[in-house]
């Protein structure tokens, strides 16, 4: 069960990447009627540059997992603390990205291309994390926030819907929608090793 379940979760990036290219082709081409071709540009160069710049910016997290590991034994809740400190700075950092991609295309989510727009930003935004992701797919934790990052998105969307999508209201939103996930598939994780039936099937 937790084998399939692994396997479903590493495979799931194919198909995400490939409605995401599918969607920003699609909607790019009343971005460029829009906004012209300077719309483009950010969630591409992201795409193509986020596997050289994305591990830089988020050293400070792959520094608290160190430390994180090395107290596991001797310090548990320095362990813990420092677990936490680094899942929040990945997700500072993904709804930061998402929030600066939104919010350049602030102005296109009115008229009557808008939901096209949203379409389009929803892609831009997951699509340069999902393309990371690929560099590990073993990475099982990562690829699942790829996952929350989307519904995140998604519930920024709703919750934001006649609002000027500027960057800290995005942000915000989409920080919490992270923090809320993350939280809650930590609970179900330890849940599911203090229930000895799912450690053995």
């Amino acid at each position: 069960m937790t084998l399939s379940f692994r396997a479903l979760i590493e495979t799931s990036l194919n198909p995400l990447i490939f409605t995401s290219v599918a969607a920003v082709v699609v909607s790019s081409i009343f971005v460029v009627d829009i906004a012209g071709w300077n719309g483009l540009y950010l969630p591409i160069l992201l795409s193509i540059g986020g596997g050289f710049v994305f591990p830089i910016l988020l050293f400070p997290a792959a520094f608290f997992s160190g430390v994180m590991q090395t107290t596991e034994t001797a310090f548990p809740k320095v362990s813990k603390t420092f677990a936490v400190l680094s899942l929040g700075y990945i997700a500072a950092f993904m709804a930061a990205v998402t929030a600066f991609i939104i919010q350049s295309h602030a102005m296109m989510f009115t008229g009557p291309h808008a939901l096209l727009i949203a379409g389009w930003s929803l892609a831009a935004a997951v699509m340069p994390w999902a393309v990371f992701a690929l560099r590990d797919r073993k990475n099982l934790l990562f690829t699942m926030m790829v996952w929350m990052l989307l519904a995140a998105v998604c519930i920024s969307f709703v919750a934001l819907k006649g609002r000027v999508m500027d960057f800290w209201p995005v942000f915000w939103t989409v920080f919490a929608g992270l923090s809320v996930m993350l939280a809650l598939q930590g609970a179900a994780e330890k849940i599911s090793q203090k229930n000895p039936e799912s450690q053995t099937s």
